[in-house]
């Protein structure tokens, strides 16, 4: 059926050639080529050309595809993620009663940081930090800081902003933990520092902790965040082992077995854990 569509016909009906393309890329016999022509024209002054309504599906359907290609490990879309929420904002299907969720605040940030548009984001913060709840307005304006900071890797910046959050439910309690998890550990491999080890190994515990207890966390990837949990402390024994043991031909077989773990399992974070792993792994001889 889609073949049967000629260059011509979609070139004359923009209607037709958004739909084409989304239905070829949905049908997964895509290559790059219609995917970059999809966010190529969704770029484009196209309000003249079709209603809202096909705009606002046809750009929801790629920024979901982007983000399942994310959650799959995919990071080669994280810049056509950060375009398209950029997109939405720009358009306006983001606002209502020209306020902006919360959760939209803290994921654009998190996105625009994740795709490298530090000052870009650093700009959405300062200019949107008023366009969300009052109660919030503060707390999550740290957030986004420390998560720009965490993210350009000035991880003592990042502390000092994730220590003044409030952590008010559940969502919001296991990301701030996570990525403070993520600053303890680089702030301790960067200084060396025994108070960045113990609060690493508190932050852990504490986060294990929250699990079992809060029936609540079950919502939130809660297999992957245990998985995460339970990797990052193995890593973290069998570092310690590596700081008197270089020369143990045995580490490097437990880091390959580690390796191999983390990449067969279902857990958050499998990138960070694994670029960790390589570092360290590197080192043993």
């Amino acid at each position: 059926m889609l073949q049967s569509i000629s260059i011509e016909k979609r070139e004359r009906v923009p209607a037709i050639n958004i739909y084409y393309l989304t239905l070829y890329i949905l049908s997964q016999a895509h290559t790059e080529n219609e995917w970059e022509q999809l966010i190529q024209f969704l770029q484009t002054d196209i309000e003249q050309q079709l209603s809202h309504a096909d705009i606002s599906t046809n750009i929801i359907f790629a920024f979901n595809y982007c983000s399942k290609q994310l959650h799959n490990g995919n990071n080669n879309f994280l810049k056509q993620h950060f375009v398209l929420y950029k997109l939405m904002l720009e358009k306006g299907y983001l606002m209502k009663r020209n306020q902006l969720s919360d959760a939209h605040y803290k994921n654009i940030v998190r996105v625009a940081s994740r795709a490298g548009e530090f000052e870009w984001g650093t700009e959405f913060a300062n200019k949107y930090k008023e366009k969300i709840s009052q109660e919030n307005q503060e707390n999550y304006y740290q957030l986004n800081l420390g998560t720009i900071a965490f993210y350009q890797k000035d991880y003592d910046v990042a502390l000092e902003c994730l220590r003044m959050v409030e952590q008010n439910n559940t969502a919001d309690h296991i990301s701030i933990n996570m990525m403070l998890i993520k600053t303890y550990y680089m702030l301790m491999t960067q200084q060396k520092g025994a108070f960045y080890a113990d609060a690493l190994d508190s932050t852990i515990h504490a986060l294990k902790m929250y699990f079992l207890r809060n029936k609540m966390a079950v919502r939130v990837k809660y297999k992957q965040h245990q998985n995460f949990l339970n990797l990052i402390t193995s890593f973290i024994k069998l570092r310690d082992k590596l700081l008197y043991h270089k020369k143990k031909p045995q580490l490097k077989e437990r880091f390959q077995k580690l390796k191999n773990k983390i990449n067969a399992s279902e857990t958050v974070d499998k990138k960070w854990l694994l670029e960790q792993l390589e570092g360290e792994n590197s080192d043993v001889e």
